[in-house]
């Protein structure tokens, strides 16, 4: 959402508040208990989604007698959004995929302070802090994460390495640990004649600027900074950022170790990954489940590690979806059933469901993510997932990714993709690409377009 689709939505909000006393939607019932909506439900044709919605809805009227939810099949987007909060139509629950988008959503009015709430649940005590920042606005809380949050890993085909005599001393595969470790292995497993690629890189439209970020964070570089007048800059036309568009620059270029097709996504990377063309790739823990149901691919010959560290050593994105309660809502009632909807969605009830039910349909369970809750709350989360694991618990990365996990820059971000991502298009398809002037350009049409 940009600056100027925020003070649309906030103008729009104001109208639709002062018409409030016409515009107030009937409550509504069903056997007796209140009916709270949600959006981003199942479509037609996703039998197991549908499943599983039917399960939390049983297990949601048990814990929560007085309430029940309807999932719609509203799926979000920023402008449809926009426009059923303006037209009195969005669920009373709102599921949003993006986390950077909670302090935008909260400084613009359009999503509702849920705080006094927080705060009498206990629970909250025990939620994870480093989750929660991105959520937190002035000392607000005005969102719940939607489940564990994702960061971006190393995902490696294990027998690839074996293969290549990449192995520790217990013949185990030893995967990078450095930015010249990750050179080093990509160059011994690479075999252009047979078409075989070490690593790949996206460069398909916003997805290569997203994976961007993690060079750059490795590399002790940023992409915003705020300046003491509250004034937004871009800062990614720095030597930490050119440092790190140099380096994919050298993998593709230099190294000679990433696949000829530059506007690769991720369906085309997992393809090459299951068909053994592809040695190393960025990697989210949770596309394990699509390796499995749409690939076939079996989660035990998947390796999973930090990606390497950088000249500023690890760091990884993370992200994930979450929920905010309408803020147009203003009954008591409705707004209690949709925080409890939010508490739901993250409580160990709802995971020991969701973990039985993935089982049972033969989908892996317990891969590796960003814990929403530490502390006693934390511990049983982790006993409930060992009892339904069905794919290695990545022990190491696991106990370092929370340290090292950062959230995608805070304002514009998909601006700021569109903007980044034909520069790093440019470095994958032009051996003689001008790494610093392609980013100073691009800072300087980022802060005048999406900053001022």
């Amino acid at each position: 959402m940009d600056a100027r689709f925020l003070s649309r939505a906030a103008a729009l909000l104001l109208a639709a508040a002062l018409a409030a006393c016409q515009g107030q939607r009937p409550a509504e019932y069903q056997n007796g208990r209140r009916v709270i909506t949600t959006n981003n439900g199942p479509l037609e044709g996703q039998a197991d989604r549908w499943e599983e919605e039917r399960r939390n809805i049983a297990l949601f009227e048990t814990l929560y007698p007085g309430f029940t939810y309807r999932p719609t099949t509203w799926q979000y987007s920023a402008e449809t959004f926009l426009a059923r909060i303006a037209g009195n139509t969005a669920t009373d629950v709102i599921g949003i995929t993006n986390a950077t988008l909670a302090i935008s959503l909260a400084e613009s009015g359009l999503s509702m302070d849920i705080t006094p709430l927080l705060e009498r649940w206990p629970p909250a005590a025990d939620l994870n802090p480093v989750v929660m920042r991105t959520f937190t606005h002035e000392g607000r809380v005005h969102g719940l994460p939607a489940g564990p949050g994702y960061a971006m890993c190393l995902a490696y085909n294990r027998q690839m390495f074996i293969d290549a005599g990449i192995v520790d001393a217990r013949g185990e595969p030893d995967p990078p640990d450095t930015w010249d470790e990750l050179v080093d292995c990509a160059v011994r497993l690479t075999d252009r004649e047979r078409e075989v690629y070490g690593f790949a890189i996206l460069g398909k439209d916003a997805a290569a600027s997203w994976q961007f970020l993690n060079w750059v964070y490795q590399s002790g570089g940023d992409f915003e900074e705020q300046d003491a007048e509250g004034r937004w800059r871009a800062v990614f036309d720095r030597p930490e950022a050119v440092r790190a568009l140099q380096f994919i620059h050298d993998l593709r270029f230099r190294h000679n170790v990433l696949p000829s097709n530059t506007r690769m996504d991720n369906d085309d990377q997992m393809r090459m990954f299951c068909a053994g063309q592809l040695a190393m790739l960025v990697f989210v823990p949770e596309y394990l489940d699509l390796l499995a149901v749409r690939h076939s691919y079996p989660p035990e010959n998947v390796g999973i590690c930090m990606l390497p560290a950088g000249p500023a050593g690890y760091a990884c994105v993370m992200g994930g979806g979450f929920g905010i309660v309408n803020p147009r809502l203003t009954d008591p009632e409705a707004i209690q059933g949709a925080f409890n909807i939010l508490t739901f969605s993250i409580s160990l009830e709802k995971l020991e469901l969701r973990f039985r039910t993935m089982r049972e349909q033969g989908r892996p369970v317990g891969w590796p993510a960003v814990s929403i809750w530490t502390g006693e709350m934390g511990r049983r989360w982790a006993e409930i997932e060992d009892r339904y694991r069905n794919v290695p618990d990545f022990p190491e990365y696991q106990a370092q990714v929370s340290r090292y996990a950062r959230y995608e820059p805070p304002i514009r971000t998909p601006q700021l993709y569109a903007v980044l991502a034909p520069v790093i298009q440019e470095v994958l398809s032009n051996p003689r690409a001008d790494c610093q002037r392609l980013l100073t350009e691009a800072a300087r049409q980022f802060e005048q377009r999406h900053l001022r």
